[in-house]
């Protein structure tokens, strides 16, 4: 009976350890609907992926596009050579698998942050960062991504 307690209390500890934030700062333009992610599909990013391609967004890779150089040439010359995404949002994403989730042993613990920026003014229009179950995760994300939806 004390076994089981303790692991009651223990999984109550790990599991309010759990914290997860975002924020949506600027309307999202859903006439383009492009996005630039990283060519993973480990855990969060698959799992992102699918989100968007499931509600209808197109989802391209971070480093497709093309390189174009602008400027004058002569006397004084002045090049700026420029990458520039066919994506109009880009996502950046970070996480990290540092456990696993009781009592599932293939429900991994992620850490992550993930910023959207508009490819189009270079602002940050969405952040989310935090610590939870993958599965948990998905079920945030899904609810947090709604102004994209």
């Amino acid at each position: 009976m004390k076994k089981l307690l303790g692991i009651i209390i223990l999984g109550l500890l790990l599991s309010s350890c759990a914290i997860n934030e975002a924020q949506l700062y600027f309307a999202i333009d859903k006439s383009d609907k492009t996005i630039g992610m990283p060519a993973a599909n480990v855990d969060l990013a698959g799992d992102i992926k699918n989100m968007f391609r499931n509600n209808g967004w197109k989802v391209l890779i971070v480093e497709t596009g093309s390189v174009k150089t602008k400027g004058k040439t002569g006397k004084n010359t002045e090049l700026q050579t420029v990458a520039e995404s066919n994506a109009r949002y880009l996502l950046y994403l970070d996480q990290d698998h540092w456990d696993y989730c009781f009592p599932s042993l293939t429900n991994k613990l992620i850490k992550y942050d993930i910023t959207i920026v508009d490819n189009k003014s270079g602002e940050q229009v969405f952040f989310a960062k935090g610590n939870d179950c993958r599965t948990k995760i998905n079920e945030i994300l899904n609810t947090e991504f709604a102004a994209f939806w």
